[in-house]
């Protein structure tokens, strides 16, 4: 028996990790709390252009427990807009922001506090350049964004939403590409007339920069990190966290477009990962033993 395990082990990994899926979690229809990742260019190529995916429910990550790799891969639509190098571009913005938009997601009541897991009704989420590299994954590496009376939330939750409107009237199997110029565009609410509600207390955006910023967890060598901050805006009296930024874990993206979430814990194959993995090593067992009777 001994002289089975190794070989039979060997081909059950071999097969198992062939087969392991990519995590996909696009959404064509923005709904309340779901994310988006919007692009635009201040200087350059790509100046009229906007960009923007729906990366599904903030509740996603926010509950994640497991690092999600590859969610998405933008990489073709980027050097679309942006060109090729678009990852090497420091005149390219990028960043992560969310809302409720006066609803409570998992329609409960109440007053929203920082240290509960539920999305009231005055939740918004945004991102944070990530500066501190030394940090370990699943700590933030980043200023913690927002302040003590909530600066804006609520205003910057109805410009989200807003955000959300455009998308479902211009998206095309969950991305929004197009001019920069048209109203309540990404473009107009970071970098516009009302870049002021997303500035100061929440710096959402952050650029590229020349060179890639080295190896981050599960999600190999990557261009940039963001730190994404999940902020209630109202809470109960004494509550040092209503309206503070409370860390979530770290959006990343490659040069190769693919966008991972990580939260410090290696990524866990799904059921139907295991199943597979199952078949394989049944097969590999049938294969062998087959192969020694005919031998034999």
């Amino acid at each position: 028996m001994k002289y089975i395990t190794k070989p039979l082990l060997a081909s059950c990994v071999a097969i198992g990790l062939t087969t392991a899926p990519a995590l996909a979690v696009i959404d064509t229809t923005f709904s309340p709390n779901d994310v988006i990742l919007g692009f635009r260019a201040s200087a350059g190529n790509g100046t009229s252009t906007t960009y923007m995916v729906n990366l599904g429910s903030a509740t996603t990550y926010r509950d994640a427990t497991s690092n999600m790799l590859n969610i998405a891969n933008i990489g073709t639509a980027l050097s679309s807009a942006y060109d090729s190098n678009w990852y090497e571009r420091t005149n390219l913005w990028a960043g992560f922001v969310s809302a409720t938009n006066g609803q409570n997601v998992d329609n409960a009541g109440g007053v929203a506090s920082a240290s509960q897991t539920t999305d009231y009704n005055s939740t918004i989420y945004v991102s944070t350049r990530r500066t501190n590299l030394s940090n370990a994954a699943g700590i933030a590496g980043s200023t913690r964004p927002g302040s003590s009376i909530a600066l804006n939330a609520q205003g910057m939750g109805s410009y989200i939403n807003t955000l959300g409107d455009v998308f479902n009237t211009n998206s095309t199997s969950g991305v929004y590409n197009d001019s920069s110029s048209l109203t309540n565009s990404w473009n107009t609410f970071m970098g516009g007339s009302n870049s002021a509600d997303f500035s100061g207390n929440y710096n959402v955006e952050s650029t590229f920069t020349v060179g890639d910023r080295g190896v981050f967890e599960d999600a190999g060598t990557v261009e940039q990190m963001w730190d994404f901050y999940r902020v209630a805006q109202f809470g109960s009296s004494g509550d040092a966290d209503a309206g503070r930024g409370i860390f979530q874990g770290t959006f990343a993206l490659n040069s190769s477009g693919d966008v991972s979430f990580i939260v410090g814990a290696a990524a866990v194959p799904e059921p139907s990962t295991y199943a597979m993995m199952g078949i394989a090593c049944v097969a590999a067992a049938f294969h062998f033993f087959r192969r020694k009777k005919k031998t034999a």
